[in-house]
């Protein structure tokens, strides 16, 4: 089981990817670069419309990530930085309406993220002990 502080350390690659899953965080790791952790994007990757969503999930800020212009085009300036514990989702589809979006993904994210994190927090509570 992975500890509070590896939890903290790391992102979340959903969607279109071969590996989806979690990651370790390193400073300085963007988008492009998490999408080559996750094994690389799928055939059917939208990657002009990828998100990045970073907070928490009751109140996010989802940032845009347009990452196909970075892999295809070369920009490398539109690259975006990660920062802990963001996750990023490579749809499909285009994606209209994404707090519409959000609130179907949003039991997908818990089922993965919180199992993790309410383990960790309640062995910590058991070291207080």
């Amino acid at each position: 089981m992975p500890s509070t502080k590896d939890i903290r350390d790391m992102i979340f690659v959903f969607g279109e990817v071969k590996n989806p899953g979690a990651y370790s965080f390193s400073e300085g790791l963007t988008a492009v670069q998490a999408v080559g952790l996750a094994g690389g994007y799928t055939d059917i990757a939208v990657l002009e419309d990828t998100r990045i969503i970073r907070g928490r999930l009751d109140n996010p800020a989802i940032l845009l990530a347009n990452v196909e212009s970075v892999i295809k085009r070369g920009e490398i300036g539109k690259d975006v930085a990660l920062a802990k514990n963001d996750i990023m989702y490579i749809p499909r589809s285009r994606i209209g309406d994404w707090n519409a979006f959000l609130s179907k993904l949003r039991p997908t994210l818990e089922f993965f993220i919180l199992p993790m994190v309410g383990a960790t927090y309640w062995r910590d509570l058991e070291r207080r002990w």
